[in-house]
């Protein structure tokens, strides 16, 4: 019995050493090891690589791509807005110009055409009563109707020997709130006028040819014809 006893416990000391030994071999396996070092040299290059990210930046992305397309959506809102301001303000609608006929014209005038009817207002009638600047107003608006003129409001102040403050270089004053105040009289369709498509002051006018033409009417200082 002691002889089966001390075998037993030789074997059961035997097979714990095996085990042992094989956690050991198991433990410190070429593969594993091989993983381990890969990792290691993946964080020693790039630190970042294994954080993980944090658990609202998809929310946050999303909160920032809203952000912009909102910001995207308001800006061409935004910039439809001052398109169609503008056409509005291009379009010009003349209605009853004449006394003498009842019609309704459309132009397509742009800001710096009504500057120039305001620069020939101020230039060419400033010191004339209200009606008498509203009238030369009028003469450039009937003139782009008439096809014996330019077709563009630029055209008709700079048409040769057409307006005087052209060529004594008054056309570039500064227009005063009159002036401005008369032009919109003009465009909303008021021609005290009657169609002239001329006007001349009797008492400093030199040409011949003007005082030849038919007379409507006498505004202040300026004498209107056809």
């Amino acid at each position: 019995m002691p002889i089966m006893r001390t075998f037993i416990g030789m074997s059961a000391c035997l097979l714990t050493l095996v085990v042992m030994g094989w956690q050991q071999l198991s433990f410190n396996s070429p593969a594993k090891n091989q993983a381990v070092s890969q990792q290691a040299i993946q964080m020693k290059l790039n630190p970042n690589s294994v954080m993980k990210p944090p658990r609202n930046s998809a929310k946050m992305v999303d909160k920032t791509k809203q952000t912009v397309h909102a910001t995207d959506a308001a800006s061409t809102k935004a910039t439809a807005a001052k398109t169609n301001e503008k056409s509005k303000k291009t379009t010009v609608t003349l209605s009853s110009r004449s006394t003498s006929s009842k019609r309704s014209v459309r132009y397509h005038l742009s800001a710096q055409d009504i500057r120039w009817m305001e620069r020939v207002v101020y230039s060419e009638a400033r010191g004339e009563p209200f009606q008498g600047q509203v009238a030369v107003a009028a003469v450039v608006l009937n003139r782009l109707e008439s096809p014996h003129f330019p077709p563009t409001i630029r055209g008709i102040v700079f048409q040769r020997n057409a307006f005087t403050a052209v060529q004594d270089g008054q056309i570039w004053l500064k227009p005063d709130s009159e002036a401005r105040r008369a032009v919109m009289k003009a465009l909303k369709g008021y021609d005290p006028t009657g169609g002239a498509l001329y006007y001349y002051n009797p008492e400093i006018a030199t040409s011949e040819w003007s005082k030849k033409r038919p007379v409507i009417k006498r505004i202040g200082n300026h004498v209107f014809t056809r």
